[in-house]
């Protein structure tokens, strides 16, 4: 289970900051 409660908030981060960056794109090709 701790390795579980540690790695998933990484992914969690991981897939915020690839969200984020995919706006932050959007944003400045339009």
């Amino acid at each position: 289970e701790l390795g579980f409660q540690i790695v998933y908030p990484i992914s969690m981060y991981c897939d915020n900051q690839a969200t984020i960056h995919t706006a932050a794109n959007s944003v400045f090709q339009e």
